[in-house]
């Protein structure tokens, strides 16, 4: 993740296919993976994949973490699949109390983009 955030997307997805190899129950290196592809425009069908993983991931170890369904939106938005990215973002208001103010933004930000589409 911080390879990602550090804008080294190359690096990033080495690192997170690793991680995955090594404990395929790793939730938060499926997300890294899922959105290091969607940062760099790629391969968005497995991105959405690897995020779907790392929320089912993360449910069955009794995490909830409402922010990966974030990553998912911006996912199923690249895509242009904009149905299902407003039930994504309805289920994620219905949550939105969990959220930091920045994610918060950034969810406000992902609905007017889809506004009127």
């Amino acid at each position: 993740e911080c390879l990602r955030r550090l804008q080294r997307p190359a690096e990033a997805e080495q690192f997170a296919r690793a991680a995955i190899k090594n404990r395929p129950d790793l939730y938060v290196a499926w997300e890294t993976l899922g959105s290091v592809l969607l940062d760099q425009k790629k391969e968005l069908d497995e991105a959405e994949k690897c995020v779907a993983e790392a929320i089912r991931l993360a449910k069955s170890s009794k995490v909830e973490d409402v922010r990966m369904q974030l990553t998912l939106a911006r996912v199923q938005i690249a895509k242009g699949d904009l149905g299902r990215a407003r039930g994504t973002i309805r289920q994620i208001r219905s949550h939105q109390k969990e959220l930091t103010k920045y994610d918060l933004g950034e969810l406000d930000k992902l609905q007017r983009s889809i506004k009127g589409k």
